[in-house]
């Protein structure tokens, strides 16, 4: 094949193009959503996403005979390499037609690019850090992706490995029928672990940020020994306060006491996509309003639990399987409240066995799986 180049964004309509790959690649897709374009490019813009208070990025496309056949990002997260004592490049926005020749110029020219600034490895992908979309769709493409959960074809799988990228980990999506009889497991959780002193707190959303706080904080000790784990910035933390104010609904955000102290939370957000799926990516000037009277409405379609954890002190033993009982039976309730016909729980590491066996048996197999991959430069 012949007539291919990749260049490296540079001006105003490269970025257009880049930011179009998907529409590109997947727009034949029955299960692809449409981007919201307004988001993706504040998400690429150094003035507003603070990831690039840590990190240097760039955007490549690949051309044949002019015209664009596929992307990726690279990018150096200063934050993650010092955290985990690592000198890794990542990548990430891996979209391409079924093209070997493009894929293998797309991933050896973020290979380059991370090499020349010293970094040893290649991992991804992360839509730009593990924190937000990451890992390539291998298993359950017949049907839309959740909330920040990424899409993609069957063929990316072949093409990242014949890009010379092995499998570093897989990353597990499950999905519960709220209507659906509730499993054996659920009840007895329940029965064999009543503790009166536990109990179940919802979010206080007139003090969100310090709500948000009081999350992270238990998200940060729950997650801190899991594989690629990396604290969120304040300015992070600024940001997901103000996404999340337009989202939350009360009863699917809660945090489990025990004596009245917070211990354990989870967080579930309605399923933008699935709100969204007829809008191509557009906003304005009706969709902003069609958007806003959905999400008001009190039946939505799904739902994923977006943060969910347990302080370490808790994990496994009768006190453990006491909080997971109180956060299923919360998560259950608010998905009958919202009249939900699914809710997913994502993404869960495959290593972690004693959630992904829980998951199993409340709501059967995984319904997708994401592969995150890596490459020594």
């Amino acid at each position: 094949m012949t007539g291919l180049r990749v260049i490296q964004v540079e001006d105003a309509a490269q970025r257009n193009m880049w930011l179009r790959m998907p529409w590109t690649v997947m727009g034949d897709d029955p299960a692809f959503v449409a981007p919201l374009i307004m988001l993706e490019k504040r998400r690429i813009s150094t003035k507003h996403n603070p990831f690039f208070e840590f990190a240097e990025t760039a955007l490549f496309l690949a051309l044949r005979d002019g015209r664009p056949v596929g992307r990726i990002s690279a990018q150096v997260n200063r934050r993650s390499n010092e955290h985990r004592g690592e000198k890794a490049a990542h990548f990430g926005f891996f979209d391409c037609l079924d093209d070997p020749e493009a894929a293998i110029a797309l991933v050896d020219a973020a290979a380059a690019w991370g090499a020349t600034r010293g970094m040893s490895e290649l991992l991804g992908p992360f839509n730009f850090s593990i924190n937000q979309e990451c890992g390539a769709l291998v298993e359950g493409f017949d049907s839309p992706a959740a909330l920040m959960m990424p899409q993609g074809l069957a063929h990316y799988d072949r093409l990242l490995h014949g890009a010379g990228l092995t499998k570093a980990i897989d990353l597990l999506a499950f999905r519960m029928d709220p209507k659906a009889p509730r499993p054996p497991v659920e009840r007895i959780l329940e029965r064999v672990t009543r503790m009166p002193e536990i109990g179940i707190r919802l979010l206080d959303l007139s003090r969100l940020r310090q709500e948000i706080d009081l999350v992270l904080d238990i998200f940060n000790d729950a997650w801190a020994e899991n594989w690629g784990y990396v604290p969120m910035s304040p300015a992070e933390i600024d940001e997901m306060a103000r996404n999340l104010k337009l989202l939350l609904r009360p009863q699917a955000a809660a945090f489990v006491t025990i004596n009245g102290k917070e211990e354990a939370m989870m967080v579930a957000l309605p399923d933008l996509n699935a709100l969204t799926r007829d809008f191509d990516g557009g906003l304005f000037p009706f969709n902003i309003v069609r958007l806003l009277g959905r999400l008001k409405s009190r039946q939505l379609p799904s739902a994923r639990v977006v943060l969910m954890g347990v302080r370490r002190r808790h994990h496994g033993g009768i006190v453990g399987g006491t909080i997971l009982a109180r956060l299923v039976g919360q998560i259950r309730k608010a998905a009958v409240d919202m009249g939900l016909n699914w809710i997913e729980f994502s993404w869960i590491l495959e290593t972690n066995r004693p959630v992904t066996d829980l998951c199993e048996r409340l709501s059967g197999p995984p319904v997708k799986r994401y592969r995150i991959y890596r490459k020594s430069l």
